[in-house]
């Protein structure tokens, strides 16, 4: 079993009789794409009364785990899983042991397919509306078809297998610099960037569904599939993220609709 200080990435002492007030600021050291970059946050003042610490002291021996979030210095929200321990009755200890550890990568990204999921696909695409002169880009969702008629056939694992081969054609196509993300059940989300213009962007969707010409192979079978396309060109989009997002997939009922 995995102990505790395999879990930490940082550890902090509440004594019984310490205060919440004044207590110092730590450092956690995170992990992932701002590696060895400070946190910094005051222990006391963030996660003792938003996270039960109080009524743990009360409770020898008892831990609790939850997750919460807190902002890097770079301006991005991390989210922390923290797991409390009550040592109170350790005479060695003599206190409340916090183990923290960033989970952010883990948190934004899809099980299934490990694409970046909908939180962290929003996030990617309001920094690219962020960024001065960053140039036009595009932002196209495809919903890819007959997977319920897979898993009513041929059962829910054969029909993930065939999201999972879809997200690696997806990424093999993609442009390196771009964000090809899972949002929804049978929603991809590709951030296209470098583009020259709305036409250049519907030439890119095209290849992209072009992937869809080779079958899935499926149960020892090859299974063809084809994919609904709503896209949504920076020249039109409004300041926020969940609005493009929004005409996105406005621009996919749309499609949709119209068979």
């Amino acid at each position: 079993a995995t102990s505790p200080f395999e879990f930490a990435t940082l550890c902090e002492v509440f004594g019984v009789d310490r205060t919440t007030e004044g207590v110092p600021p730590i450092d956690l050291r995170v992990c992932g794409p701002v590696a060895g970059e400070p946190l910094r946050t005051t222990v006391g003042a963030s996660l003792v009364p938003d996270h039960g610490l109080e009524g743990l002291r009360d409770a020898r021996g008892s831990s609790a785990r939850c997750v919460f979030r807190l902002r890097h210095k770079d301006g991005s929200w991390r989210h922390i899983e923290q797991l409390a321990v009550n040592r109170l009755d350790d005479p060695d200890v003599a206190g409340v042991i916090l183990y923290l550890r960033d989970v952010t990568e883990e948190r934004l990204r899809d099980d299934l397919t490990e694409l970046p999921n909908r939180i962290l696909f929003a996030d990617r695409l309001q920094e690219a509306m962020d960024t001065p002169g960053g140039g036009p880009f595009s932002v196209a969702l495809l919903e890819l078809d007959r997977y319920e008629l897979v898993k009513s056939t041929l059962g829910a694992e054969v029909a993930d297998n065939m999201l999972v081969q879809f997200a690696r054609r997806l990424r093999r196509a993609a442009r390196e610099v771009w964000t090809v993300a899972r949002i929804g059940e049978v929603e991809f989300a590709i951030l296209m960037t470098g583009l020259d213009g709305a036409e250049d962007a519907q030439r890119q969707v095209r290849r992209l569904v072009e992937t869809l010409a080779e079958p899935f192979h499926l149960a020892a079978q090859g299974i063809y599939s084809s994919a609904t396309v709503g896209l949504c060109h920076s020249s039109q989009a409004p300041a926020r993220a969940d609005a493009v997002l929004r005409d996105a997939e406005s621009a996919l009922q749309r499609a949709r609709g119209g068979g």
